[in-house]
């Protein structure tokens, strides 16, 4: 994603709009590198941020290390969806089959 575009929205907007309605990693590739660009970008979640010119070795590379990461945060968000789930199920058993049992921290 570009930082500037043709229109109304720049690619911060854009990429903000991107990650939220479609949980689509977004890199940055762009020739603006001050702080008040970079504290914006940031706020999006970007998985890099290549300044102009690059190299297309290193865009590369980044683009696959994006999609490895993300591909990670799926599986960790999945695995704890999943394990809070089981833990809720465990929890409503033991309190719905024996109303008697004690909870005890340990």
């Amino acid at each position: 994603m570009d930082i500037v575009l043709q229109g109304e929205m720049d690619g911060i907007e854009a990429a903000e709009k991107i990650h939220s309605e479609y949980d689509i990693p977004i890199i940055y590739l762009t020739a603006y590198a001050d702080e008040k660009t970079l504290q914006r970008a940031k706020i999006t979640e970007p998985f890099g941020y290549l300044l102009k010119p690059f190299e297309e070795k290193k865009l590369r590379s980044t683009i696959e290390i994006a999609l490895y990461k993300h591909k990670m945060a799926r599986q960790v968000k999945q695995n704890k969806e999943f394990l809070s789930g089981v833990l809720k199920g465990v929890v409503d058993t033991i309190i719905s089959k024996d109303k008697q049992v004690t909870v005890k921290d340990f």
